[in-house]
């Protein structure tokens, strides 16, 4: 089933996915050596005609098809169809791994929130957790082949204990609606035990039932994502065109890269056209390069043996009636609950949930540790030891941000008012234009050609504007006839000016 490489690239290191290309299990050699030995056959036979069976004639004709036929290379999208289907066909196949239910969450919120050792809350605790393996395997059964086999039938869960016989019964009764898969009625019974145990006070509160109801909801909606992903496909005309194009193209490639007479192509259509011909190759190693690609990115798969696929539903009585077919060419991501080398471990995961799940709400409760002080208790710094082999990634400083150690200057303190002033050394100063200064801009000469804004103008911003001229003339800005005008009358009007200012000289 699932092939895991994770440990063969946790190190970078010379030719290390190189090393990938020797297995065989999962690999691309597996899905397409049966096309590309095909192919080849179809090659050699259409070379060899040509070269050994066709007269000068018949000759002529087939290089003009062979000509024509490379014309229609580069019609077909090729690329941007592949990399369309194969982008939603994996985000598609992640998805469902994605969306495949766990108990973990809930039977972590059973075992903290119904207490208890007693053999009735012991077997509550245990049946919410078998319901919820129930479900799981019930939907399984309906999507993947390796469940089906293992399970044919309701009637074998019983005998392997996931279900009574009282539970059977429920199962199959006749008011139960038989329209689609009955995956659902096992998390429907864990709702109601779940209500029943908060009428009984084994669950203490509502807001604990709250919590393991949304958590039951959860894992509902994840079966219920897994049954649409098998029962909603891919819309069929992504899949045909894709395949289409991709057979298309090699099927025109049969032609269209057949070795011609190099001086017989450049009679007939000129140097440009002969220049491909000018080395014969028995084998086009371009073109197989090709179709590996190509084949590789689209199959999955190169066959599916006794897949079951539900031909016809019965809806008075169960078992589905199954028809166990045999396909030729799947792909592995539109369907990975098959049987191939990536698809899902689906039987792992049920004999996972089932030894995780009871042992968490029962096994575990009992023998829970006892609390004890750890060995930092008097220790300020705690610690953990490195072996040898794990000194080098130790990280001494630790990561304290990018930006921590960036050395910055000290930056005087100054007014909201200024203007950006020069504080790095190489960098042009930017100093306020004089209007900034005396108010005597563009954007205020409405205003301050009315005598009320000066009337309103206060004391502290008047001595802003005079300590804002005094720091930009210390930057070497020569003064203007403005900047003389604004000190004079700030000293007029009785304003200590900066001592820049007492020497400031009228322009000429």
């Amino acid at each position: 089933m699932t092939y895991s490489y994770s440990f063969r690239v946790t190190t970078v290191r010379l030719f290390g996915l190189a090393r990938l290309l020797t297995i065989w299990r999962a690999s691309v050699y597996k899905l397409v050596f049966l096309e590309l030995l095909i192919y080849c056959l179809l090659y050699a036979t259409g070379s060899c005609v040509y070269r050994f069976a066709l007269s000068q004639t018949q000759k002529k004709l087939f290089e003009k098809v062979v000509v024509y036929c490379g014309t229609l290379e580069n019609v077909l999208p090729l690329t941007f169809v592949l990399g369309f289907y194969v982008s939603v066909v994996v985000q598609r196949w992640w998805s469902q791994f994605m969306n495949i239910p766990w108990p973990d969450r809930m039977m972590a919120y059973i075992s903290a929130l119904i207490p208890g050792l007693d053999e009735a809350t012991v077997t509550l605790r245990r049946t919410l957790i078998r319901y919820l393996l129930l479900s799981e395997v019930l939907l399984l059964m309906a999507v993947s082949a390796p469940i089906r086999k293992r399970f044919p039938d309701v009637e074998s869960l019983v005998q392997q204990g996931l279900m009574t016989n009282q539970e059977y019964e429920l199962y199959n009764d006749d008011k139960v609606p038989h329209i689609s898969s009955k995956y659902w009625l096992p998390t429907h019974w864990c709702a109601i035990l779940l209500g029943r145990a908060r009428r009984e006070k084994k669950i203490k509160d509502n807001f604990s039932l709250i919590v393991l109801l949304n958590e039951l909801s959860t894992y509902k909606s994840c079966l219920g994502t897994v049954f649409s992903f098998d029962w909603i496909s891919l819309p069929l005309v992504y899949t045909q065109v894709a395949t289409i194009s991709v057979y298309g193209f090699f099927i025109n490639t049969l032609l269209s890269r057949q070795y011609l007479n190099h001086t017989s192509v450049r009679a007939e259509f000129g140097p440009e056209v002969s220049a491909k011909y000018a080395i014969d190759l028995y084998v086009p190693i371009d073109t197989l390069l090709q179709l590996f690609f190509y084949l590789g990115w689209l199959k999955d798969r190169v066959e599916a043996s006794g897949v079951c696929q539900p031909l016809l539903f019965s809806h008075g009585s169960w078992p589905l009636k199954i028809a166990v077919t045999r396909e030729q060419v799947a792909e592995q991501m539109l369907n990975p609950f098959g049987e191939d080398d990536d698809d899902f471990e689906c039987n792992f995961i049920v004999d996972r949930n089932l030894k995780v799940g009871l042992y968490a709400v029962d096994g575990a409760l009992r023998r829970e540790p006892t609390l004890q002080r750890d060995v930092w208790w008097q220790s300020g710094d705690p610690r953990l030891s490195y072996t040898e082999a794990s000194e080098k990634f130790a990280m001494a400083d630790g990561w304290f941000g990018s930006a921590a150690n960036i050395a910055v200057p000290s930056i005087a303190p100054t007014d909201s008012t200024a203007s950006r002033i020069n504080l790095l050394p190489g960098i042009p100063e930017v100093t306020p234009l004089a209007g900034a200064v005396d108010g005597d801009n563009d954007e205020e000469d409405g205003e301050d050609n009315d005598e009320d804004n000066d009337e309103e103008e206060t004391g502290s911003r008047v001595g802003r504007r005079l300590s804002l001229l005094s720091r930009s003339l210390s930057h070497g800005r020569e003064a203007s006839a403005a900047d003389f005008e604004a000190a004079t009358s700030a000293a007029e009007a009785g304003r200590r000016l900066p001592p820049l200012l007492h020497e400031l000289k009228k322009p000429a």
